[in-house]
């Protein structure tokens, strides 16, 4: 094993030289072998090189003349060519399922990937995208309408008119040695809610604009999404509780677009050993969502507050581009969620009360689990990750009654899912009579 650092001015050696035959060699520090000189030279039969160190050459950072293979791992940083002149060796690509890469070889090779994934290799290019945004998007259409649907639950509390509900959301996402193919991601987004009234009588009508910006991180930065959503819609519900059971319905429709930067592509022949891909696009969407919620009485002071919730989600995503290698055709994903809420409303004033509540949603991609593109001109179906997934939340807030016709709701939520997902988000909405 070779762990320190190697630079080598106006040489004609190489930093490492592998001459014999059968032998296992990993690299995990630098070697910088200039413009003269192999970085690591393997020219016996049946040779083993594991890297993921940073190997550099102008002429060879990997140079066979052998029956020999070479295995990047992850942290493997190749800067030059990576060059064969005699017989067939093979390039093992081991990097990691988050890590998208453009390998340009010479001479001729035998390519795998070892991390399972399609791949192209074609003209002496080797390269593979990661799954990113395509694996996380049924996860960030859930986080934004469920943050919308919770908007529309408070106000269904109130009798009052225009409201405005802002809230901030933040969620993460753990590795899974269970579930390689679901990538850790960290994202922060906010939004608001905007409703005017404008039918009264047994079932009140507001119209409602939602705005939501989102800023995703998948996989320590190997790929950053912005996006931002805008929707229009209608809520409709029940002026007042029938046996204690309150129905609301809501439909949406709206756009969201997207910025797409990837900054960590491993690529040979970037004076960095990385380059940069951006992309832009967008989508259309569609919600339909009802609510039951059931409230009774226990004492004068304490109420329970329960409620059955469902939505159907639909995005349709516009095909688009990433640099000129890489294309990804368009995307209709929809996925269905329901969930039930128990909780205790404490009000020891009129116009204060306190409330706590926990519950359970799940989520299930009923269509366009796998996205699809084209690498090179070789056209690739990528999966989502698992179809479906259970998320557990408990929430505490209150409610103020103002003396001039204003009343302001606080809460703080947090959540988890079984697949390592948790997080918060803090609301705060307003609703006011004129």
């Amino acid at each position: 094993m070779f762990s320190g650092t190697i630079t080598l001015t106006n040489s004609g050696g190489n930093g490492i030289s592998d001459f014999g035959d059968n032998n296992t060699t990993t690299i995990t520090g630098t070697i910088n072998a200039g413009a003269n000189s192999n970085a690591v030279d393997s020219s016996g039969s049946n040779n083993t090189t594991y890297i993921n160190g940073t190997i550099q050459s102008e002429i060879g950072a990997l140079y066979n003349s052998g029956t020999n293979s070479f295995t990047l791992q992850e942290g493997a940083i190749i800067i030059g060519p990576i060059k064969s002149v005699s017989l067939e060796p093979t390039l093992n690509i081991d990097v990691g399922l988050d890590t998208s890469y453009i390998y340009t070889t010479e001479g001729t090779w035998t390519v795998n990937d070892l991390d399972g994934r399609s791949f192209s290799y074609s003209n002496n290019v080797a390269s593979s995208l990661s799954a990113g945004n395509s694996e996380t998007a049924d996860e960030m259409l859930f986080t934004r309408n469920r943050s919308l649907q919770m908007s529309l639950q408070r106000r269904a509390n109130t009798d009052q008119g225009p409201w405005v509900d802002v809230y901030k959301h933040s969620s993460q996402r753990a590795a899974n040695t269970a579930q390689p193919a679901m990538l850790t991601y960290k994202e922060n987004s906010n939004g608001i809610s905007l409703g005017l009234p404008v039918l009264s009588g047994a079932r009140p009508l507001d119209i409602v604009i939602n705005s939501h910006r989102t800023a995703l991180n998948i996989g320590q930065d190997s790929q950053t999404i912005d996006s931002q959503s805008t929707k229009l819609g209608i809520m409709v519900r029940q002026a007042s509780p029938v046996n204690g059971w309150q129905l609301t319905a809501s439909g949406f429709v709206g756009r969201t677009s997207y910025d797409g930067q990837r900054g960590k592509i491993l690529d040979n022949l970037s004076a960095t050993g990385m380059t940069s891909l951006s992309s832009e696009y967008s989508s259309t969407e569609a919600i339909l969502a009802v609510t039951a919620g059931y409230t009774t009485n226990l004492s004068k002071t304490l109420r329970f507050k329960g409620s059955f919730e469902g939505s159907y989600d639909y995005e349709n995503f516009a095909a688009y581009s990433e640099g000129s290698n890489f294309s990804w055709a368009a995307r209709k994903l929809g996925q269905t969620s329901g969930g039930i809420s128990a909780g205790l409303l404490y009000q020891p004033q009129k116009n204060l009360s306190y409330h706590l509540r926990v519950g359970t949603q799940r989520r299930t991609v009923v269509k366009g689990a796998q996205a699809s593109y084209t690498a090179n001109g070789t056209f690739y179906s990528v999966g989502s990750g698992l179809k479906s997934e259970n998320y557990y939340d408990a929430e505490v807030g209150f409610d103020y009654l103002g003396s001039n016709g204003m009343s302001l709701t606080g809460s703080i939520n947090g959540f988890n899912s079984e697949y390592k997902i948790n997080g918060a988000t803090a609301y705060l909405s307003l609703n006011w009579d004129f």
